[in-house]
């Protein structure tokens, strides 16, 4: 088949105008006197003529119908391939329809007249109206005239006249070219190569076949094929035939023993053929190449005649010990230059021996090829491992482009070396299979009861020795431990393979190794230990534990945190690799199960579906509850990790089995415990509501048995019920999934100084005290989520104390409601102490928590002076004549001078001031103030006010801005002095003052 060229060319309707046909005899059926057709009838039946068929040739039909012309994918057919052609034959009465009577089609050319072209249908019948054919160019050169025509049904063809219609198509044709290169780098008839082949050495041969009807672009196709030739009957080519899929090359060899080559330009000829007609050649092209004599090289040892022994390496010595290293001598010589050695003519030489071909190789080459160019050579020869005589081999090849060809050898020569037996220098451990198996009747499917433990025995010089006898010896025997077999013989590698059985005790087990040398030394080694033990989990060996244990997960779906168990058996040592550990998760979705590997394994859980706390109430689900207040715990989420396995007991006599008498625990079934309370919850109908693992498949959640369950027991504990069978070993772990959405809160409080809670809750928004905790939590009452960092700072303090990312927790700080506790169940806190930094710039403690786009700000007034209180009482001095009513005059501070009571109970009056001169904030009345004595006299407080309202004569002048003023009575009974105490109460703590009191 014809192939596109690189340039695609639309399928084209070609045409030419087309002479119509007929002359003027009778109208016949199917034809008028111009050539057109009829149907033949002489009526319709209803008395009107039938439609006269009016027949034409062309492309296509109805309105894209054109006369005379023939459709073609394209207009040039190189020789040696070809085109597909259609034809339509239509009723030009009928707008052009196709002909549905039975026509005849034929094809012809100008080329394919002289057998120079070809159609695959030439003649034809169709009742369709069309008919292709494929033109096949054979070596049509010069453009070609393709002519089809329709005849009548049954009409004769060979009768051009008798033609009804005819179409034309004129293509271009040309037969390909050879030479070299492609497009407009193309030379025509070049064969590429050398000019020149000295002696026995070969040139390589290129071309290249193009298309000179597409810009010389390169042929490709599998329908062309290529012959070289030579008029040297001696020469030869690699390749003599060849397809255009792959590129035309070979290489050429003459003769320089032919007369007719040796001296003479040898005559290459190249022929392409289209490969279904080889014997019509399409293009061709010569080369001549100058054969001289050149070198005729040789391999052996010596040089010059007699002293060259062709074919013969010389080993020196040809005797080794073993391990050592041999000199290979190598000479390349010209046999047309009396044997003298090459000189400036690079040769290639590889080398080789029969123990070199061994895997592993038993020899080492440093060089395992060389180039040289002066004739002489030395390879390397060092035995390792190779034992008798070897045989060596050196090959000779021509060099190209630098690099040896190794597609014809030149020649070959051989010689060979005896190297003894190794002597046997050290033992050494190899490997060991398995480091744990299981104790023989445990049948654990993850352990395996045998270990293949191998040693190598290798010579003085370090390689491997093989054919040497190794013992071996196990380090203990306990609970039937043996060995398949007590020694074994070294392979060609020097291994030797023991296997260990395992037995019914616990055991630390290894093999030692012994091989004798030949002058009776025994060497020997140790393997690696071997532990016998069960392989199964035991419960005080288990663990699990989450990376996070406040995801952002309440408010968010697909948060993720990663699940790890940790597993060993009773002995601690790891469980096996393949152990399933299986999960079980209160809320989200995780990985039904993981597979131990190193002693742990790991699964996602991802936060999805109602959080704890939020399921339907008909599902009669736990979880915990806030030990204050009995409201639900939002997010608490309980993990399970469980897996067959056994109890725990103190192996009292280290014998790895459970005996009667020895410390064990027991265990009910494993149970994933979401509101841990520690026991199973049953719902309404008495039935768990909590998940639990039915170990015993009996639909029930079975409590504690009395025996042991596990697996290693003495036969005495056996017969009194223990080992009746295992359990599921099992742990928990919670993680709370925090909101990540919503803002957190900001809470402040500080020390208590009364008894109960470790704190109090700052609920005015100002302290005293110069230590302050921050609580915060999520809108859940949480801990904030993972992530969420807390900063502090306040203009004028230092700050110092906790900051930064909240820690990783479930976020509990009273879990219990201990009344000596923190007076919040959960949060994160952070405690700080703030000192006086610069008086002059004093600002509040803020606070900023942010968690990625969210953020929430709070602010802390700071008062580092506590109020203070003074006494004042009616001293009824004179005024000093100025009008305003001063300290020392109608009222003075009180120093413990005596009361009177004026016809009245005495009073005083209490001031509490705050330093910043605002009122002080305390504690909500009755609270904020107490006054209280030591005698039988009663002191009652006032309600408070100001000083401003106190008393027309107060001192308003000496009394701080938003001073809190209290009066106090006091009604004296038998005693006439007391010391009084009066306290001003404050979050966190109080300022109080004693004083003595006397009332005559």
């Amino acid at each position: 088949m014809f192939k596109p060229t690189a340039i695609a060319i639309p399928l084209l309707t070609l045409f030419l105008a087309a002479c119509g046909g007929g002359g003027g005899g009778d109208d016949v059926v199917g034809s008028s006197g111009n050539g057109a057709g009829s149907d033949g009838g002489s009526d319709n039946g209803d008395g009107s003529s039938p439609a006269t068929v009016d027949p034409d040739l062309g492309s296509g039909i109805g309105a894209q119908f054109v006369s005379g012309a023939i459709s073609a994918g394209s207009f040039s057919v190189v020789a040696g391939s070809s085109l597909e052609i259609t034809v339509n034959g239509v009723d030009s009465n009928q707008a052009n329809a196709a002909l549905s009577s039975i026509y005849q089609y034929t094809f012809t050319s100008q080329c394919s007249s002289s057998n120079q072209a070809s159609f695959s249908i030439a003649n034809a019948t169709s009742s369709t109206g069309t008919l292709t054919t494929t033109y096949q160019n054979i070596n049509c050169a010069n453009g070609d005239t393709i002519t089809a025509r329709l005849f009548q049904g049954g009409a004769d063809t060979s009768v051009v006249d008798n033609a009804l219609a005819t179409a034309t198509l004129v293509i271009n044709t040309a037969l390909p070219k050879l030479g070299n290169g492609s497009g407009a780098d193309f030379v025509d008839g070049q064969i590429g190569g050398l000019n020149t082949i000295s002696g026995s050495e070969s040139v390589e041969l290129t071309a290249t076949a193009v298309n000179p009807l597409d810009n010389n672009a390169a042929l490709d196709s599998s329908d062309y094929e290529v012959e070289w030739s030579s008029d040297c009957s001696a020469g030869s080519f690699t390749l003599e035939k060849q397809s255009l899929e792959d590129e035309i090359r070979t290489r050429y060899s003459s003769d320089i023993t032919n007369a007719d080559c040796l001296n003479n330009d040898n005559v290459i000829g190249l022929r392409l053929y289209e490969r279904s007609n080889p014997s019509v050649t399409l293009a061709s092209s010569n080369k001549n190449i100058a054969v001289e004599l050149g070198v005729a090289p040789k391999i052996g040892n010596g040089s010059g005649s007699p002293g060259f022994n062709q074919g013969s390496l010389l080993v020196s010595p040809s005797t080794l010990s073993a391990g050592g290293t041999a000199v290979v001598e190598v000479s390349v010589v010209d046999g047309n230059n009396s044997d003298a050695l090459v000189s400036n003519k690079a040769y290639g030489l590889v080398i080789s021996s029969t123990c070199f071909q061994e895997l592993p190789p038993l020899v080492t080459f440093p060089e395992e090829e060389k180039i040289i160019s002066q004739g002489e050579a030395r390879f390397a020869y060092t035995a390792d491992g190779c034992e008798g005589s070897d045989q060596i081999t050196v090959t000779l090849y021509d060099v190209s482009g630098g690099e040896i060809d190794r597609s014809r050898a030149l020649a070959t020569a051989s010689g060979s070396v005896t190297v003894n037996s190794a002597e046997v220098g050290a033992i050494n451990f190899n490997e060991i299979s398995e480091q744990l198996l299981s104790m023989r009747g445990v049948g654990n499917p993850a352990l395996p009861g045998q270990s293949v433990v191998s040693f190598i025995v290798t010579d003085r010089n370090g390689n491997p020795i093989s054919n040497q006898s190794v013992d071996f010896e196990l380090s203990a025997t306990v609970g039937g431990l043996n060995l398949t077999s007590n020694s074994d013989i070294t392979d060609s590698e020097g291994k030797a393979e023991a296997i260990v059985n395992t037995g019914t005790e616990h055991a630390i087990v290894s093999v030692k190794a012994t091989t004798t040398t030949s002058t009776g030394v025994e060497l020997e080694t140790n393997s690696l230990p071997i532990s016998i033990t069960t392989g199964y989990p035991d419960q005080d060996s288990f663990d699990v534990s989450v990376n996070i244990l406040n995801p952002g997960a309440g408010d968010i779906n697909g948060a993720d945190v990663t699940v790890t168990v940790f597993a060993a058996d009773q002995f601690n040592n790891r469980v096996p690799d393949g152990t399933v550990i299986n999960f079980t998760a209160e809320s989200g979705s995780i990985g039904s199960s993981c597979s131990i590997q190193a002693g742990e394994c790991t699964v996602n859980w991802s936060s999805s579906g109602d959080r704890p706390g939020r399921h339907a109430a008909a599902l009669q689900r736990v979880n915990e509850v806030n030990a204050f207040d009995s409201s639900t715990v939002f997010g608490m989420t309980t993990i399970l990790a469980y897996t067959q396995g056994e109890g725990s007991f103190n192996d009292s006599n280290g014998n790895g089995l459970f005996e009667v008498g020895e410390p064990f625990d027991t265990f009910a079934e494993a149970f994933r415990d979401d509101n841990t309370n520690g026991s199973i919850d049953n719902g309404t109908s008495g039935a768990p509501v909590e998940f639990f693992a039915d170990f015993n498949n009996n639909n029930a959640y079975n409590n504690a048995p009395v025996t042991y369950q596990g697996v290693a027991c003495a036969a005495s504990a056996k017969a009194a019920g223990h080992c009746a069978s295992q359990m599921n070993v099992r742990a928990s772990t919670r993680l709370v999934q925090s909101n990540a959405i919503s803002a957190p809160s900001i809470r402040y409080f500080v020390r208590n100084n009364e008894v109960g809670y470790s704190h109090i809750e700052l609920t005015n928004g100002v302290t005293y005290l110069d230590t302050v905790t921050v609580l915060l939590q999520d809108s859940n009452g949480n801990i904030p989520a993972s992530g969420t960092t807390a900063a502090f700072s306040a203009d004028g303090y230092k700050v110092n104390g906790d900051s930064g990312v909240v820690p990783n927790s479930i976020g509990y700080l009273n879990e219990t409601n201990d009344p000596n506790g923190f007076p919040v169940n959960r949060g994160a806190l952070y405690t700080m102490t703030i000192t006086l930094d610069d008086p002059t710039d004093l600002g509040p403690l803020e606070t900023a928590v942010t968690l990625g786009a969210v953020s929430v700000r709070g602010s802390l007034e700071i008062r580092l002076s506590p109020p203070t209180i003074r006494l004042l009482y009616r001293s009824g001095n004179a005024d000093d004549g100025d009008g305003v009513p001063e300290l020392g005059e109608e009222f003075s501070e009180y120093e413990g001078s005596a009361l009177t009571a004026d016809g009245s109970a005495p009073e005083l009056w209490a001031v509490v001031e705050d330093a910043t001169n605002t009122a002080p904030v305390l504690l909500a009345s009755p609270s904020d103030f107490t006054a209280t004595e030591t005698s039988d006299a009663v002191v009652a407080v006032g309600t408070r006010t100001t000083a401003a309202a106190a008393d027309g004569d107060f001192p308003v002048g000496d009394i701080r801005s938003g001073a809190f003023v209290y009066p106090i009575t006091v009604t004296k009974n038998a005693d006439t002095s007391f010391i009084l105490t009066s306290t001003a109460n404050y979050e966190g703590g109080q300022t109080r003052i004693d004083t003595a009191v006397s009332v005559p």
